[in-house]
């Protein structure tokens, strides 16, 4: 399952280890419809929401940093409207899984995106991520998403929550940690 592209993003794999910040990570998923389910995604980084907001919107580049993520980039931006694609490869159990995505983001910085896949591999994958700070002064940045993912072909469920539990976490804690740095 590809969101995130962005973080969704979306190849350098950061090891995690173990009490780190993929381990706060919080990520539920919830089955809404049939093989469409809700994802959410949340955790507290320790850096500015510019930092984070950078690392989310770096499109062109998330192939580099974001694991799971093999090609990436902006094909037309327009302010404050954007159309990016992605790819990404997944494993679960035995099998192999690229996945494509084009989609409509709108960034209203540095707190919220909506994204809206328009071609791919989804027939849904829209969404919000949103990033809070508690105050101006804090270097503190909650970063939450929640998206609803129908692919196209059918997946079930369970692997659905396996992609999410997994990849996305690994990809929302790769951004916390590249943010975290940056700050130090």
């Amino acid at each position: 399952m590809k969101v995130v592209s962005y973080v969704i993003l979306p190849i350098a794999l950061f090891s995690i280890a173990p009490n780190s910040t993929a381990e706060s990570v919080e990520v539920t998923v919830e089955t809404v419809q049939d093989n469409t389910s809700l994802v959410t995604l949340q955790t507290d980084i320790d850096a500015g929401q510019e930092t984070v907001w950078g690392l989310l919107t770096d499109y062109d580049h998330h192939a580099g940093f974001l694991p799971y993520i093999t090609k990436s980039h902006i094909l037309e931006s327009d302010g404050e409207k954007q159309l990016v694609e992605q790819e990404g490869s997944i494993q679960i159990l035995l099998w192999s899984y690229k996945m494509h995505v084009k989609q409509r983001v709108w960034e209203d910085p540095p707190r919220h995106m909506h994204f809206s896949a328009i071609e791919g591999d989804f027939d849904v994958l829209q969404g919000d991520f949103y990033l809070i700070s508690p105050t101006a002064l804090q270097l503190k940045t909650q970063l939450s998403c929640e998206f609803v993912v129908k692919p196209k072909r059918r997946v079930p469920d369970w692997a659905v929550r396996m992609a999410a539990k997994h990849y996305l976490k690994k990809m929302v804690a790769v951004i916390a940690k590249k943010a975290e740095r940056a700050r130090s």
